[in-house]
């Protein structure tokens, strides 16, 4: 007698095999919080550090651009002094 199940493959790539609906709705929820803190500029690569918003309030200045108002500034003084 042959075994009738010798040739029924239980599983084939249709077939959904562990926690698939919960890892599903997992990726959905990931997704979902990705798009909605895209949208509201949470992402870290949208923030932008304490450093970066000073600099831009305040304006701050290049190193270039710091020393050559020092240089003009010694210059300035040592004119001053000769007088």
């Amino acid at each position: 007698m042959m075994n009738s199940r010798a040739n029924v493959r239980p599983y084939n790539a249709q077939v959904l095999i562990g926690n698939w609906f919960e890892d599903r709705v997992m990726e959905e929820e990931v997704l979902k919080d990705f798009l909605d803190k895209r949208y509201t500029g949470q992402l870290a690569s949208q923030k932008m550090t304490e450093v970066e918003r000073m600099s831009q309030s305040v304006g701050v200045f290049s190193f270039i651009e710091t020393f050559n108002i020092l240089s003009f500034l010694i210059f300035f003084l040592s004119l001053l002094s000769y007088h």
